[in-house]
């Protein structure tokens, strides 16, 4: 029947091998491995990361996937990205976009679940509708959406070429600046909503095609398209303009912004905010937009299912029961669709003397380091962390701790921030890394992290 036929496509789907540099990959590796540094060691690296061979060194294991760039723009000196799978096949996904044109620097992270499908779908197309927007509300028709972004990392097919020239770039750059803050994060707001829209149009189409097939196989596309309509994605997305960083949350994934103040100390200043549970607010429109559905919200998740209370994708949260008939099997509290929405929540900071760097990453280092642990880990990397002739600093205007075990030998701060996730010393992270899929969600979830390196006010007018 339509249930068993929709369950074996997900199977397939998740269980297709992926296809890096040449290599065919399955388990726990992402398959949209990454940046210009990819792989130090090449495919056979890859083959090490999608089986989970162990390696001589603890750090080894994690730093086999990190990256750092510097960009050209006139806020961001440069990022560090890096991810970790516990799920197989991984469900995060992360893009990064620099555009002369627009005079902006995006950093998106997606968090997946019940699948990768929405994530990967996100990875590809978020960029391209955030340009459509921009560039719509400055009024510039000379630059195509698809060639605003002038380098693209994260993304499977290459980046487009540099191509505005500078006439354009400083006619775009005066006039994007010109939009105040409620005019980009409209722009913002319009992208997110027809993003999901087009993926809930994509596959109700997919839908009717499959309920009017004649007989014989199911065509990948229309397959695919089923299954990022029903698979799900939180999603966060920094923008970073000349004066301005905008953040766009939709769903648990979290920013947090570090800032060095004038006394030397940090402070951990969030640019966005869960939706889930344990978010007042949300909770409160949940009971709001379902009056006399005290299941709406049930065991801190909707519908007593879901944990987020936003996400792209999930239309079996979004659509007429009509629509879901013999897709899925609808829980008996179904009864006013929608329950969760891509309305993102936005929030505009204007940078200021000391922010040094913002940390973008999904629920799984939230769930193990605070805002204020994973900034001080940061500052400790960026200060030159745990040198001999150096004292404790007291971070956060508390008593200073030494932390023993030994640390991660690297400067990219994504790296540091994987390893305190996973405990702070080799044998805590040895330990879990050696732990892989399925047993290794009983412990920690995919991790995904970006950190953007601000550059410092005696820069930024260069």
């Amino acid at each position: 029947d339509m249930l068993l036929l929709l369950r074996t496509l997900k199977m397939r789907l998740l269980r297709r091998p992926l296809t890096f540099l040449g290599t065919a990959c399955t388990g726990a590796f992402v398959g949209l491995l990454i940046f210009n540094r990819i792989l130090p060691n090449g495919a056979s690296s890859c083959v090490a990361v999608c089986t989970g061979v162990a390696t001589s060194a603890a750090y080894t294991r994690l730093e086999i996937s990190e990256t750092s760039r510097t960009l050209r723009h006139p806020r961001v000196r440069s990022f560090d990205a890096n991810f970790l799978p516990s799920n197989s096949p991984m469900e995060d996904r992360f893009v990064i976009g620099e555009s002369l044109s627009l005079n902006a620097a995006a950093f998106s992270v997606i968090d997946g679940h019940k699948g990768h499908q929405c994530a990967e779908h996100l990875q590809r197309h978020l960029l391209g509708y955030l340009a459509r927007t921009l560039l719509k509300g400055v009024a510039m028709k000379s630059t195509k959406p698809d060639d605003a972004w002038d380098t693209v990392t994260g993304m499977t097919w290459s980046p487009p070429p540099t191509s505005t020239g500078t006439a354009q770039s400083s006619v775009v750059k005066d006039t994007l600046s010109s939009l105040t803050p409620s005019a980009m994060e409209q722009c913002i707001r319009e992208a997110f909503r027809s993003l999901d829209d087009d993926i809930s149009a994509a596959g109700l189409a997919a839908v009717e095609r499959l309920r009017k097939r004649s007989p014989g196989p199911v065509t990948e596309s229309t397959e695919s398209r089923i299954m990022e309509a029903l698979s799900g994605a939180c999603a966060i997305a920094a923008i970073v303009q000349s004066a301005n960083v905008h953040v766009a949350s939709v769903g648990d994934c979290r920013a947090v912004l570090g800032r060095k103040l004038a006394n030397g100390t940090w402070t951990a200043l969030p640019l966005s905010v869960d939706q889930n549970a344990d978010n007042p607010a949300e909770v409160k429109r949940v009971k709001d937009a379902h009056p006399g559905e005290p299941s709406a919200i049930l065991w801190k998740r909707i519908l007593g299912i879901l944990m987020p209370f936003r996400s792209f994708g999930d239309f079996d949260y979004k659509w007429k029961r009509k629509e879901l008939n013999g897709l899925v099997t609808l829980p008996p509290n179904y009864l006013t669709p929608p329950y969760v929405t891509a309305e993102p929540v936005i929030t505009t900071h204007p940078l200021q003397e000391g922010d040094e760097f913002v940390i973008i990453a999904s629920d799984g280092l939230w769930d193990k380091l605070s805002n204020e642990k994973a900034v001080q880990t940061v500052a400790e990397c960026l200060e030159g962390s745990r040198k001999k002739s150096r004292t404790p600093t007291s971070w956060f205007g508390g008593p200073a701790v030494h932390e023993g075990g030994g640390c991660c030998c690297t400067q990219n701060a994504a790296t540091r921030l994987l390893w305190a996730a996973l405990g702070g010393t080799k044998e805590s992270v040895q330990r879990l890394l050696n732990i892989g899929p399925p047993r290794s969600r009983v412990f920690r979830d995919d991790i995904t992290v970006i950190v953007v390196h601000l550059r410092p006010s005696k820069d930024r007018s260069s």
